[in-house]
């Protein structure tokens, strides 16, 4: 089974300010790193491989030079990255990423599951995970909690502003996680060389 952890690359939304003549914001020189909830994502991929003995490949948009920035996520369990270059692709919006991630995604062959923050930090669209889930062909289950998967179906508690649903949905799928699915673990320096 192969199961695909969607991470974003994004601005760290701490250091970001605010122009106080024009109100726009002031992006240059502003760090980026692998976004908050991408770490739920990776969480719960690596969760999941470790019950099933899954392989997990991590997938996202991001300059070449960003690959340092993923040593943290490497230690935390991916199988391998894939690093698609986001030159040309900052301004193409929402639907042209999901077309790009749902081309990666098919080329990678025999994926069932594809894991991804039900929005990123930067964005905060919340359409790429619906949008490759329709590009796929496939299911969403979003906003999921306490995920089980047993042969060929997932099940997931879906956090819901009036509580909690059960949920059960076939793979192949699309999840989406919050910053409440889990606690990433936090890898060694020894996990990260």
């Amino acid at each position: 089974m192969k199961i695909v952890a969607c991470i974003k690359y994004s601005f760290d939304v701490s250091e970001v300010k605010v122009d106080p003549a024009t109100k726009e914001l002031r992006l240059a020189g502003v760090p980026q790193r692998v976004g908050v909830i991408d770490k739920n994502v990776l969480e719960t991929a690596v969760t999941l491989k470790e019950a099933t003995g899954a392989t997990v490949h991590g997938l996202t948009l991001a300059p070449a030079s960003a690959r340092e920035a993923f040593r943290e996520a490497m230690a935390m369990g991916l199988d391998d990255l894939t690093i698609l270059d986001s030159a040309g692709l900052a301004a193409a919006g929402p639907a042209v990423t999901a077309l790009v991630l749902a081309t990666a995604v098919q080329k990678l062959g025999d994926v069932t599951l594809v894991v991804c923050g039900e929005a990123s930090d930067d964005g905060v669209s919340y359409q790429i995970p619906p949008r490759l889930a329709e590009r796929l062909g496939w299911s969403l289950l979003g906003y999921a909690r306490n995920i089980t998967l047993t042969g060929d179906t997932l099940t997931a508690d879906r956090d819901l502003d009036s509580g909690m649903q059960r949920v059960a949905g076939d793979l192949p799928l699309v999840l989406t996680v919050t910053q409440e699915t889990n606690t990433p673990r936090r890898p060694t320096l020894m996990d990260a060389l």
